[in-house]
């Protein structure tokens, strides 16, 4: 294979490889992460606007 086209396979393959060792979760974590640091933020925005009143 030509150099360039394992830099575009390796991505494939360690996604790949990432999914049979770790099946969905490591797809979900991120995005459980982002949804969790989101609902912090909403939090924290409602925190502050009550002490301005």
């Amino acid at each position: 294979l030509a150099p360039r086209h394992q830099a575009l396979l390796m991505p494939i393959v360690g996604s790949a490889w990432l999914t049979m060792r770790f099946g969905w979760l490591w797809l979900i974590l991120p995005a459980a992460a982002m949804a969790l640091l989101s609902w912090l933020g909403m939090r924290r925005m409602q925190v502050v606007r009550k002490e301005e009143l």
